[in-house]
């Protein structure tokens, strides 16, 4: 079957604007989450200490601009999440996000890592047996998160001589009874 020339460019017309309208419409609702979700939950629990003046750890929050195609702000936006997830900020002595509000918060912005094939760099440190304590122990262990695990599975293996002493223990103490 021939098709015309026209209906070729047609089709091909089609099939490079699909994908620009997605990508406009993706801008549109990252917008829309900005102002609805980002900055709300800014100045609620960040600007306070991360304003203006004197912002603590030179980090200024207010009117943060949202671009992820400069690796200094993907920087930025890595350090508010890692420091969300952790649990690190806000600091306790301060009100706390409500779980619905920080899983918006930490949902966008992983969100919006993605679309700059941007990982973001707490999967690292979930990955990482050396950064398991700084888990919360609460959230680790009560039961309230659902989905599949952090971390992959891991096979902790020891060596031979670990087994070759819990089995001497093991006999002397039974030796002695």
């Amino acid at each position: 079957m021939h098709k015309s020339v026209p209906g070729l460019i047609l089709t091909f017309s089609f099939l490079l604007l699909v994908p620009a309208m997605a990508r406009a419409e993706s801008s549109r609702s990252s917008a829309s989450e900005l102002e609805r979700i980002v900055r709300p939950f800014l100045e609620r629990h960040c600007v306070d200490c991360h304003g203006d003046e004197k912002p603590k750890g030179d980090l200024t929050l207010r009117g943060i601009r949202v671009d992820f195609a400069d690796e200094d702000q993907v920087a930025t936006w890595q350090s508010v999440l890692e420091k969300l997830e952790l649990g690190e900020m806000p600091p306790k002595k301060r009100p706390r996000p409500d779980a619905h509000a920080l899983k918006q918060m930490t949902r966008w912005i992983t969100h919006e890592l993605e679309k700059v094939d941007a990982e973001p760099s707490i999967e690292h440190k979930r990955r990482s047996p050396g950064f398991g304590n700084r888990l919360d122990h609460e959230k680790l262990f009560d039961g309230s998160y659902k989905g599949p695990a952090y971390s992959r599975a891991r096979l902790w293996r020891l060596g031979p001589h670990v087994y070759d002493k819990v089995v001497d223990g093991f006999g002397r103490a039974l030796r002695h009874d």
